[in-house]
């Protein structure tokens, strides 16, 4: 069974000292599964979309996995957009006869992301507000459609208030080993309810 494993910087594994601690790693040692990890750091949905095709769907997959969005958000204040290409991305799964998981966002944590002297105007704080709004969305959407398998791997990344566990993160954003492992254990857990008989 091949599954490929589509992203941005979180899927490749930014801030991690040793790439075999990546939660696409940790499943293809726990799961009988070849993982193929095709994270891009930097990527945004619509760099993703146009990597559907020669990254995932020539490669004849059993099943993909979606995890992205935050970089669309983080970059252009707005979170209806990537909303609509996650409903594109669902519809071309679907019309590819390719079995869909997708993943809500991880929470980020605002005070620990980093400042650039060249972008003095980002508000992560609002960057936080709108990636709860695209969550929101994509649990709505996602309800009852058989197209596609939503994974919650927002929730166990948030304390009782709702804020980012930082432990969990190396830099407000990335996960680190423990933030990856609690990825694969989620993960990986609907790989198997969803695909292993």
């Amino acid at each position: 069974m091949k599954i490929i494993f589509m992203g941005d910087s979180i899927t490749e594994g930014a801030g991690l000292k040793d790439k075999s601690s990546r939660f696409t790693d940790l499943i293809a040692n726990e799961l009988p599964v070849d993982c193929v990890n095709r994270g891009l750091g930097g990527d945004t949905t619509n760099g993703m979309m146009i990597r559907l095709f020669p990254e995932v769907f020539t490669q004849s997959p059993d099943a993909m996995v979606f995890l992205g969005g935050v970089n669309d958000i983080n970059l252009t204040g707005l979170y209806r957009p990537t909303c609509a290409n996650i409903v594109s991305v669902i519809r071309i799964a679907k019309d590819q006869q390719v079995p869909l998981f997708l993943c809500l966002p991880l929470p980020i944590e605002p005070k620990d992301m980093p400042r650039r002297d060249w972008d003095t105007d980002r508000d992560y704080e609002r960057t936080k507000y709108l990636i709860g709004k695209y969550a929101h969305f994509l649990t709505h959407f996602c309800e009852g459609r058989t197209e596609v398998t939503l994974i919650d791997t927002r929730t166990p990344f948030l304390d009782e208030r709702g804020n980012a566990k930082r432990e969990l993160f190396v830099d407000g954003i990335h996960p680190n080993e423990k933030g990856h492992q609690l990825l694969a254990q989620v993960i990986g857990d609907a790989i198997k309810k969803t695909l292993q008989p």
